[in-house]
Parts: structure tokens; C-alpha cells; sequence
């Protein structure tokens, strides 16, 4: 698994690369109105998260997979590059 030559920075990319993201994926503001609309009918709480960068960050990702979050009823998503429109 890991060396005693590797990096702090290589292991961090090995464990970021081998997290999978398990987030809602939203890219439109109606798939985002929708998931709010279907959320608040389930009584969930709704994190999101409004990125540019090419992948959501690891800790995003991490404590989206949390079970104490699941079995709250919080629901993670993403939304990259959204419009002004949207965050307005």
C-alpha cells in the first residue's frame, strides 16, 4: 500500500483517487429545485455543495458517506459551475 519513500502529498492523491463520490450529482437549476422540492417532502436536511473544480473534495466526500448522516436524513449533493442565476 504505501512506502516509507511516499510523500505525504502522493498518499493524500492515492486516498483522494481511491474515495468515490456518493453525492447526488445536480446539473441544472430544475434537477436543483426538484431535489430541494423532494427533499423538504421527505423532512431531509439538504446540503450542497456549489463547486468549479474538476472533482469534489475529498472531505466532501467522506463525510457524505458518514452513517450518523444517513440516518438523519441528510442528503448530499453537488452542483459544479453553476449559474449566477443559481446562486442568486
Amino acid at each position: 500500500m504505501f512506502k516509507e519513500k511516499d510523500t505525504a502529498e502522493s498518499i493524500i492523491e492515492e486516498i483522494d483517487e481511491s474515495t468515490p463520490d456518493t453525492t447526488q450529482t445536480i446539473s441544472d437549476a430544475n434537477m436543483l429545485q426538484l431535489a430541494i422540492s423532494q427533499a423538504l417532502q421527505e423532512s431531509s436536511n439538504v446540503q450542497i455543495y456549489f463547486h468549479n473544480k474538476p472533482r469534489v473534495p475529498l472531505t466532501y466526500r467522506v463525510i457524505s458517506k458518514e452513517e450518523k448522516y444517513a440516518k438523519a436524513g441528510v442528503k448530499f449533493f453537488t452542483f459544479r459551475d453553476p449559474s449566477k442565476t443559481v446562486l442568486d
